[in-house]
Order: C-alpha cells, then structure tokens, then sequence
C-alpha cells in the first residue's frame, strides 16, 4: 500500500468513525466518546506504522498549548496525544473546518474556540471557560511553499529572524489565551517530521504519510510568560525560531504507546460494529 493510498484509507476511516461516534452521545457521557475517538486515532498510527515520540511531557492538566503547522496530520498527531494523556485539548479551529463531517462535527459537540478571522475572534478566546487545555496554531495556517516564501520575505524586509521550519507566528490570539483564569503552563510544542534517513522535513515539502514524528515541549510557568503583549509577540517569535535548535536533539529512546482504559476499547469496536449491523437490517 503506497502513502498515498493510505491517506485516503486514513481519512475514510476517521470520518466514518468520527460521524458514526456521534449519535452514540444520545447515551454516553460525550468526553467519553471523545476520548475514544482519539484512541481510535492511536490504533490507526499503529496500523500505518507511524511512530510518534514526545520529548518532555505537559506539566500540567490545563495548559495553553502553542502548536507549529506543519501538516493536515498535526490534528491526527493531536488526537494521539489526548489519547496517550487521556486528557481533552481543545483546538482553536477556523469556522469553514468545524463544518467537516465528524472531525469538524465532534470541535462544535465539544464547545472548542471557533474562529472566523475577525476581531470578534479576541472576544470568543477573551471569554472562552472551560477546564480543558486549549491548542491554538499561531502560524494561522499549514506551512506550504508559497507561505514560506511570503514569510522569507517579510522577515527580510522587517530585519526579523526566520526559521525555514516555521511561518512567523502571530501573537494576538495566543496572548489572548494566555489570559484565561486557572493557567498554570504554557507550553510551546513543535512537532517535527523525519524522512526515511532520520533527517528533519522542511515543513513545506510534500509530506505523504508520516512514519517518524517527535513533538518537543518546552513548559513554561504562566508566571514566565510576559504580561504585555509586544513583550508576547518578541518571546513567540524567538520560541518558534528555536525549532532550528532541535536538529541537534536527540529521539527520545521510547516512542509512546496509549493504554487506554477497557470502556474505550469496547466503545472503538460497539462504534465499528454497529453501523454495519444498522445497514443490513435496513438493506434485508
């Protein structure tokens, strides 16, 4: 099976999981059902052989999470990751995403931040309670090629450094969260895809199913952070060049594995099982 062919099978299968996971919410706790779709998540990394290590854990259950973009797997990624600390990250998403059949579907059923690149947009994160942490992508968008070069370019003509594995991150949204009560940490995560020999992807080149990946965290106490936010957005930039910093480091010896608990694994197979059965029943 080429990587192409398994992107597709990846896409089917979480949308058809994602959409079918729904309409048992009429009788299960809806965190429960979340959290069994991000172990889903798990079970599909490991049958494409992806192999995710984490360098440094969260400090705490309720952090600001400040993630790069690397690709459409950093949600797939995510999901892991909530399946691995069983523990609900909320993810700042654009209006258009939160439409998509069952990803998008389940973001509104959970009340996460939903953005419509506006200024009410400060208002929506200014006011957003709820005592899961938050993940919000201060790039604003996938890094592609085209990004990349806008990016080059304005750091040129702004005499601001630029890392080649980052868009320059925008702090308004991310200073806005770092407000909300009961923070204890905030932590900057940047995720790094490895080719086949071990070497660092430049995030713009065209990554079709990935088999190494490593998120590196740096936790920070709230207390830290700095509190205006031109002091923010000079201590964002500087973090997220650090990516550069991270070729140097090392994989971590053990790649993660999620034990999830039984209600879970009896929830992945009642949610694959059941539309079948709900179809033929219909059919004859």
């Amino acid at each position: 099976m080429n990587s192409f062919t398994k992107k597709i099978l990846w896409m089917l299968l979480i949308t058809y999981y994602s959409i079918f996971n729904i309409l048992l919410c009429l009788i299960i706790d809806k965190k429960t059902l979340y959290l069994s779709f991000c172990y889903f998540n798990y079970l599909m990394s490991k049958l494409f052989n992806v192999n995710l290590f984490i360098k440094n854990d969260y400090k705490s259950k309720k952090t600001i999470i400040l993630h790069n973009h690397v690709s459409i797997y950093d949600i797939f990624i995510s999901f892991i990751c909530q399946a691995y600390y069983n523990n609900v990250y909320e993810f700042c998403l654009k209006k258009q995403v939160s439409y998509i059949p069952g990803i998008g579907w389940w973001c509104r059923i959970m009340n996460f931040p939903i953005l419509s690149r506006s200024k009410l947009d400060i208002e929506t994160l200014k006011n957003h309670k709820t005592n899961n942490s938050v993940l919000i992508y201060p790039e604003g968008t996938r890094l592609n090629k085209k990004k990349y070069k806008e990016a080059a370019i304005f750091a040129k003509k702004n005499n601001i450094k630029h890392s080649k594995y980052t868009l320059i991150p925008k702090s308004t949204g991310s200073f806005n969260l770092v407000q909300m009560k009961d923070i204890e940490y905030v932590t900057v995560s940047l995720i790094i895809y490895f080719d086949n020999n071990g070497k660092i992807l430049n995030n713009f080149k065209k990554i079709l199913f990935p088999k190494k990946v490593m998120i590196y965290n740096k936790n920070y106490p709230i207390n830290q952070i700095p509190k205006k936010d031109t002091e923010f957005k000079k201590w964002l930039h500087n973090e997220f060049y650090k990516v550069n910093d991270i070729k140097n480091i090392d994989l971590p010896e053990n790649k993660i594995q999620v034990k999830p608990r039984f209600s879970q694994k009896i929830l992945v197979l009642i949610t694959l099982i059941y539309p079948i059965i709900l179809f033929y029943l219909i059919l004859f």
